[in-house]
């Protein structure tokens, strides 16, 4: 199955150690799953409550999948925030911040603030535009190969996880998750909905 790698958006931080993983969070045990025996207690839900608010329940699927997958990319020193912002210069090439933040659906200053480490790290890099005033991010030849180092780990976490809950079921949810985006983003401009005496 293909998979197209260059979207997600994860805990912050996108390099380890800087945005930080866990010590024990290194990748996959001897069974070939993601993660040590230790955590298979929480992984079956003990405890916890169900909920009709989307968006909790949207925050606590994500939360732990987050979990897998910066445990998949520990091996290459990555975070999935920061491994889905190689892959979407990767894959478009130099991008503002701005234009950036719009492809991963995050706000401007999160967006900054998640590149900055990956800057420090020298993967990527702040470049002239056309203009003068504007700015683009693109990959260094540091964050090129980085990027390739990641995507083993980054494609076995997408299987073990297509695995677990069923391929079928994987691509419907993406295709639902796009649509309750566009929903939201289309709610989001409209103001009035929140308000009280609307």
């Amino acid at each position: 199955m293909e998979w197209d790698e260059a979207g997600g958006v994860g805990a912050a931080g996108g390099v380890a150690g800087t945005g930080g993983v866990a010590g024990d969070a290194g990748g996959a045990d001897s069974a070939g799953k993601l993660g040590g025996a230790g955590r298979r207690g929480r992984a079956g839900g003990e405890g916890r409550e169900p909920t009709e608010c989307v968006c909790t329940a949207l925050r606590m699927a994500t939360r732990s999948v987050n979990r897998l997958y910066d445990r998949a990319l520990a091996q290459a020193g990555l975070r999935v925030t920061g491994y889905a912002i190689l892959s979407r210069l990767a894959a478009a090439g130099p991008l503002s911040v701005g234009e950036l933040a719009g492809r991963l659906a995050m706000e401007r200053t999160t967006c900054t603030r998640e590149v900055a480490p990956l800057v420090s790290a020298g993967l990527v890099e702040i470049a002239p535009g056309t203009d003068r005033r504007r700015r683009l991010l693109q990959l260094t030849s540091l964050g090129e190969r980085k990027h390739a180092e990641g995507r083993p780990a980054w494609e076995r976490a997408q299987r073990l996880v297509a695995a677990e809950f069923g391929e079928v079921d994987i691509r419907d949810l993406l295709a639902r998750l796009g649509r309750l985006l566009d929903s939201s983003e289309r709610l989001g401009t409209r103001e009035a909905v929140f308000d009280h005496d609307a």
